[in-house]
């Protein structure tokens, strides 16, 4: 028993229990109504202040034993502790888990309008009157919700370690609590804050973000959330104010309403704002946000949020195999950057980022963006990382084909072989090697074995030269399967290994006719000498015009068959007439002579030919 007095069961005077006031609150209340301090007084209970500042059982009966209080009112009101969770302290408010970074028990916090409120409508002895509430106690709360004042830390005598003592801490700042009723500073209860005390008491709004979470990490992680989100992804939490971590909490208690999309902007915004130096690192991808996470890693009751960030990392930047998120790995890859897809398929980062610009898989506005910046989704860079993988220059291209460089130059530039980079662009052309094995099969999908070379066939090139076309026109003409036969000849591999029938080609590839007459055409048709229809032709008796050679495709002279028939139809050479009417030339000639019919055109250079109008001619 205390020196001071020997305490009955039953005490014959108490000081009442307030509404929502904590068992050390009472307790010490008790304890200076007989003069004693709150560590004599539980002494004297056979408790200690540590107990009833935990919740025992056996404390808390004992203490309203000895009061009279309630004991389910002190059991609502008093923390209690849990059995540890992973070698941390937990704690319970009215069911509710706390953990002791929730919790302001080295101070006392009061709101000084509900101490003068206490002394006015409570009984007994004035420094009796006011006490400590459980809200107090609460580090996200941090002001009074029923007079909308900031709740003050009441400096404790000689700052003695341990359960502070709320009668103590009353009487030694009991100047300020009554000098002119002083109520403190006016800060309204944020949303946050009534969010918290709601959910302690049982009539809290349902925010789906953060009912999956226990009050200790809602709490904690609305004000990271918020912390992040008002002062940037390098926030110092250590340079953070009372008054900044209760607008944080409300920031984060606004995104948490508003849903998933505010969450996941938010996380957006803090990878822009945040300058990643590697791929792989979304610790410096979040900041401050994601080393909280992990320093808490041990604690499952974050791991919705962790799995929410992890989902959104996997999904928008360039993590994958390999790489860790909160200390487990990445199971696939769904977003590629530049420097990731360099490291995958050792090909420089700069040519990657023109080829990722030509087809489209990123814009013009990632030009400013440095490599590990500029992410797009795996799947549709997949081909593309295929592709760049062992892809081929042109000559060595040439060399996998077995085709001349001239011939896969022309095969590259009529486009039967797509470069990995579109054509005109200031790359230089590589090839994938699935392009030329496809291209190989195609051409070579209906080849027949040859062993030995076959008369009237040809290579590919020599064809070409023959035949008076392009190489391009005799592949064309075997991927289309215009040719009946093509050959494979056994001993030689690739594009110089087909075969194809020169007369055939010839035919595939002739052009339409002109549907005019050639000049051989003409001196066939006047029984005349070359020089003759060149002279018909330079003296404008013969009308003549230019056309393409359907055979070797060059530009020769034409006569036009109604000019043909035209000049038939009026004049007629010597020899001609002499054989319409069944005479020798030179009997012709001189009975023509004798009539004085003289020749309307003579062509000197071939050896005098003469020609006649035919009306001038006798029938």
């Amino acid at each position: 028993m205390s020196a001071h007095m020997s305490l009955p069961k039953r005490l014959r005077y108490t000081v009442d229990l307030g509404v929502g006031e904590t068992a050390l609150s009472h307790a010490a209340l008790n304890a200076a109504l007989y003069g004693l301090d709150l560590g004599t007084f539980c002494a004297d209970l056979r408790a200690s202040a540590v107990s009833l500042a935990h919740g025992e059982e056996a404390a808390l009966a004992r203490l309203t034993a000895a009061t009279s209080a309630d004991l389910e009112a002190v059991r609502r009101f008093s923390l209690r502790r849990e059995e540890p969770q992973e070698e941390a302290q937990v704690f319970s408010l009215n069911g509710q888990s706390l953990r002791p970074m929730s919790l302001c028990r080295s101070r006392v916090r009061v709101c000084l309008a509900c101490l003068a409120e206490d002394l006015d409508t409570r009984s007994g002895p004035d420094r009796l009157r006011p006490y400590g509430r459980a809200a107090w106690t609460l580090a996200s709360v941090r002001t009074c919700a029923r007079h909308g004042l900031k709740l003050t830390c009441l400096p404790a005598p000689g700052e003695r370690p341990g359960v502070p003592d709320f009668a103590a801490a009353v009487q030694a700042n009991w100047a300020t609590i009554t000098a002119g009723r002083i109520k403190g500073e006016e800060l309204p209860t944020s949303p946050f804050e009534a969010y918290l005390l709601a959910r302690i008491w049982g009539d809290a709004l349902n925010v789906p973000m953060l009912e999956e979470l226990p009050w200790y990490a809602a709490a904690r992680a609305c004000e990271m959330i918020g912390a992040v989100s008002l002062y940037g992804p390098r926030v110092r939490r250590s340079r953070l104010t009372e008054l900044q971590w209760r607008e944080a909490g409300h920031e984060g208690y606004r995104i948490a309403v508003a849903g998933d999309g505010a969450f996941t902007d938010l996380l957006t915004r803090l990878r822009n704002q945040v300058q990643a130096v590697k791929d792989g690192q979304p610790r410096r991808k979040l900041g401050r946000l994601y080393e909280w996470l992990s320093s808490e890693a041990k604690d499952p009751a974050y791991a919705p949020i962790r799995t929410r960030i992890a989902s959104h990392l996997i999904a928008t930047t360039a993590v994958g195999p390999g790489d860790e998120i909160f200390g487990k790995p990445v199971a696939e890859r769904r977003m590629h950057s530049i420097h990731t897809l360099s490291q995958e398929t050792g090909e420089h980062p700069k040519r990657l980022r023109k080829l990722l610009l030509r087809q489209g898989l990123i814009g013009e506005d990632n030009c400013s963006l440095s490599d590990d910046q500029v992410v797009f989704p795996a799947s549709a860079a997949a081909s593309l990382a295929l592709e760049v993988t062992g892809a081929l220059s042109l000559k060595r291209a040439g060399h996998y084909l077995n085709a001349p460089r001239m011939q896969m130059t022309l095969l590259h530039e009529s486009g039967l072989i797509r470069p990995l980079a579109a054509k005109g662009s200031e790359l230089r052309p590589v090839f994938a090697r699935a392009e030329l094995d496809g291209f190989l099969a195609r051409l070579m999908a209906d080849a027949k074995p040859v062993t030995a070379r076959l008369e009237g066939t040809a290579t590919i090139p020599e064809a070409a030269k023959r035949a008076n076309c392009s190489a391009r026109e005799i592949v064309t003409a075997v991927l289309e399967r215009h040719l009946s036969f093509i050959g494979q000849r056994t001993g030689t591999r690739g594009y110089l290994s087909v075969l194809v029938n020169v007369e055939e080609v010839r035919a595939a590839v002739r052009r339409p006719d002109h549907g005019s007459l050639s000049l051989r055409d003409v001196e066939r048709r006047l029984g005349v000498h070359t020089s003759a229809v060149k002279g018909l032709i330079a003296g404008g008796h013969l009308a003549s015009g230019t056309a393409v050679n359907p055979v070797n495709r060059c530009p020769q002279t034409v006569v036009t068959e109604a000019e043909m028939t035209r000049f038939e139809s009026e004049t007629v050479t010597l020899s001609r007439l002499a054989l319409e009417r069944h005479q020798s030339r030179e009997a012709l000639r001189r009975m023509l002579a004798a009539r004085g019919i003289k020749p309307a055109i003579v062509i000197e250079a071939a050896k005098r030919t003469l020609l006649f109008r035919r009306d001038t001619v006798p029938t």
